[in-house]
C-alpha cells in the first residue's frame, strides 16, 4: 500500500513540475524578478533539484556502494572516554584485538589481547540495557 501511495505522490509531483516548466503557449506579460509567478518556479526548480538529491542518495545508499569501504579487517568494537579529550579504544584487525590510548597528536597501542573478547560481551550492559533497568526500578518492580 505505502508503495502505491509513493507512486502517486511520484506522478502528482511530475505533473505539477511538467505543468510549471512547460512553455506556455502565450506569451505572459512581463513581470518582476519578485513576482508570485517567479517565486513560484523559483521553488518549484529548487524542490526538483532535491528531490532530485534525495532519490540519489537514497539509491546510493540502497545499492551498498559506500558501505563496502567502511567494511574489510579493521572494527572498532569498543569505546570509553577517559577525559575530555582522551579515549581507549577496542580494535579488531583480522584475528588480532588491541587496546589502544587516543589522545590529542597521539594514539598508541596499550595492550594486545591473547584471547579475543566476543562481541556480545562488549556489547553487554549497553544503553538500552541500562535504560530498561533504570525504568524497572522506577516503576518499583
Amino acid at each position: 500500500m505505502k508503495r502505491q501511495w509513493r507512486w502517486i505522490w511520484l506522478a502528482g509531483l511530475l505533473s505539477v513540475s511538467v505543468q510549471v516548466f512547460a512553455e506556455p503557449t502565450l506569451k505572459p506579460p512581463t513581470v518582476g524578478p519578485l513576482s508570485t509567478a517567479s517565486l513560484l518556479q523559483t521553488l518549484m526548480g529548487l524542490g526538483v533539484v532535491l528531490l532530485f538529491i534525495l532519490l540519489l542518495a537514497w539509491f546510493v545508499r540502497r545499492s551498498g556502494t559506500l558501505s563496502a569501504a567502511t567494511g574489510g579487517p579493521l572494527k572498532i568494537l569498543a569505546g570509553r572516554s577517559l577525559g575530555p579529550r582522551e579515549r581507549l579504544v577496542l580494535v579488531q584487525v583480522g584475528e588480532e584485538q588491541l587496546l589502544i590510548g587516543v589522545a590529542p597528536g597521539r594514539v598508541q597501542t596499550l595492550h594486545v589481547l591473547r584471547e579475543p573478547i566476543s562481541v556480545e560481551s562488549v556489547n553487554a550492559g549497553g544503553f538500552a540495557e541500562r535504560l530498561g533497568t533504570a525504568m524497572k526500578k522506577g516503576q518499583g518492580t
